[in-house]
């Protein structure tokens, strides 16, 4: 690696650091699941840096204002990342930044549906959604009162999501859903990732191929078990919700021994890559094992992720792990929160941390 690499990274892994020292602590979440009301909660979080969702909660009474606080916090750590990085490292960085764009235009689309197709009123939801400009210029406005499919793909034009609602409208229009499009754009996603890590160096690749398949790898098996234990989907319908490149897992296989039975289990060989996963039991209801497999899953991720922080300093992995780490206390934030206001218990918001 050459000497102003070296130094580059050593910058950036300074600066982030510093700011992961700043992350949550298991602790204070412990503190948090254990109040009593979100009143209570948000008071915890007056001497964080998340203090702003006090003022907004205290103020309005309205969590999902404190939501959409939180999706605004969340950018703010890409933008942190884009002012200390350039050339390849922004290419990277950018594309990094498609996952929250993504999640909003889904969020914007199943608005857009739910006016246009079912013709429900959404006027208060769309009052929640961000509005600012996460990378491509796009006005989610504009994107919800489409008229009709031809009028969403007018609203997108000029980004690389307009030709997915192409490809997808004639199943938009059929089904009444989003299911292909949002499958289409998580695959836009990890495509573009991959794509953009091409200018970095070779041990760079490597990390990015690892994280980038394991996520992959995760998220093929949720839905395997999602489909299957709630929709009862077959293998071959199952097939075209799965995202390709995981590290460690061949879901062809995992789907193979599914074929046609009327069993709901998740396949023992759709965990042979992860023997972590080795004591997930299929037992329980449907929500039961969806709830103990994510929970597995996000785990397996965290202690990668956390490899990363103790491993060799100057790569792009230090980047990866500080979104990743920061995602994470962002959805436990936003878990516990939801808890306290639909009165969970401490016991059953463990379950979701």
């Amino acid at each position: 690696m050459s000497r102003g690499r070296l130094d580059r990274y050593a910058f950036i892994n300074a600066k982030l650091k510093t700011r992961l020292s700043l992350v949550l602590p298991d602790e204070f979440f412990i503190r948090l699941s254990r109040t009593a009301t979100p009143n209570e909660a948000v008071q915890l979080l007056k001497e964080t840096p998340f203090a702003p969702l006090e003022r907004i909660y205290s103020e309005t009474g309205d969590l999902k204002l404190v939501e959409l606080e939180l999706f605004s916090m969340e950018l703010h750590f890409y933008r942190e990342i884009q002012k200390m990085v350039d050339g390849e490292l922004l290419v990277f960085v950018n594309a990094l930044l498609l996952r929250p764009e993504i999640e909003n235009l889904k969020e914007a689309l199943r608005l857009w549906l739910d006016r246009s197709v079912r013709r429900r009123d959404i006027s208060s939801p769309l009052g929640y959604m961000y509005q600012g400009t996460i990378y491509h210029g796009m006005d989610i406005n504009q994107i919800v009162s489409s008229a009709d499919v031809e009028a969403l793909r007018d609203a997108l034009e000029g980004t690389p999501y307009a030709s997915l609602v192409s490809a997808n409208a004639e199943e938009i229009i059929s089904s009444r859903s989003l299911f292909s499009l949002e499958t289409d754009l998580d695959r836009f996603y990890y495509s573009r990732v991959r794509e953009s890590s091409a200018g970095l160096g070779p041990e760079d690749r490597a990390v990015v191929e690892r994280i980038l398949g394991m996520e992959i790898d995760l998220e093929n098996l949720e839905r395997i078990v999602r489909f299957r234990s709630f929709y009862g989907f077959e293998a071959a319908r199952i097939r075209r919700c799965l995202i390709s490149g995981g590290y460690r897992i061949d879901p062809e296989a995992a789907l193979s021994s599914l074929g046609t039975q009327d069993s709901r289990d998740l396949p023992p060989e759709a965990l042979r890559g992860y023997p972590e996963l080795s004591s997930f039991s299929s037992s329980g209801d449907a929500s039961s094992r969806l709830l103990l497999l994510e929970e597995y899953l996000r785990q397996v991720l965290f202690k990668e992720v956390s490899r990363l922080l103790g491993g060799y300093p100057f790569s792009v992995g230090i980047i990866l792990a500080y979104f990743s780490i920061r995602r994470r206390e962002v959805r436990r934030l936003s878990t516990i929160l939801n808890a306290k206001y639909y009165g969970l218990g401490e016991e059953t918001i463990g379950r979701y941390l």
